[in-house]
């Protein structure tokens, strides 16, 4: 299957991150850090999920039924462009709930990070975006409205890998994925997933943090 960091890197390359940044008005440094911390988190929150018992079989109907990957398919013309349905506003009146606004009873699931989040992350989402806003110096509004965005692109991701076929399901390829950046960040398999079973929401901030400081990665969004 296809790595979904490479899907990501695909998608949010030739400067999207740059506008990005400018559009939650922090430099694209600062967005670059503060995402690797957002991934290991909602990498370590998918792995979590797919331990549970039945957890891999809801993961894979939600993907089939709501995250077929085409939202990252012209996502470069939805944050580059100049109209006015485009850039993050754009997206925001677009999706309803794309950068932090609370879903309407007609937002796409594929599209509803606060609901993506919740499911994910559930009570951690806090102690998540304190770590982003650690990792890449942003206050906690930029740091929502990055992981807001970044939710159902990896959603996105997971789609698109699950399409393109391959050896195992999701639970091998989010597996493989966690701890491809588990071992980046200096730890075993279970590092991502583990760091989200800790007690105190202030440690998992730090813990984050320091992950992306250690370029778990690897280079792909430089």
């Amino acid at each position: 299957m296809t790595r979904i960091l490479d899907l990501l890197a695909g998608a949010l390359g030739d400067g999207q991150l740059d506008s990005i940044a400018g559009q939650i008005g922090a430099r694209p440094d600062q967005v670059r850090s503060a995402l690797g911390a957002g991934l290991a988190a909602l990498l370590g929150g998918l792995q979590q999920q797919v331990g549970r018992p039945g957890g891999a079989q809801a993961l894979e109907r939600a993907v089939e039924r709501d995250h077929d990957g085409s939202l990252l398919d012209g996502l470069g013309g939805l944050l580059g462009g100049a109209g006015p349905n485009t850039g993050v506003g754009g997206l925001l009146e677009m999706a309803g709930s794309m950068l932090g606004a609370a879903p309407g009873p007609g937002s796409a699931r594929s599209t509803d990070g606060a609901g993506i989040l919740g499911h994910i992350l559930g009570s951690r989402r806090g102690a998540v975006e304190q770590g982003m806003a650690q990792a890449g110096g942003l206050d906690l509004g930029q740091a929502s409205k990055l992981l807001m965005l970044i939710a159902p692109l990896v959603m996105a991701a997971l789609g698109k890998a699950r399409s393109g076929g391959g050896t195992g399901g999701l639970g091998d390829l989010i597996g493989r994925e966690a701890d491809s950046m588990g071992r980046a960040g200096g730890g075993g398999g279970g590092l991502l997933g583990s760091l989200l079973d800790q007690d105190d929401d202030g440690s998992i901030a730090d813990d984050l943090a320091k992950l992306a400081g250690k370029n778990i990665l690897g280079g792909l969004f430089r």
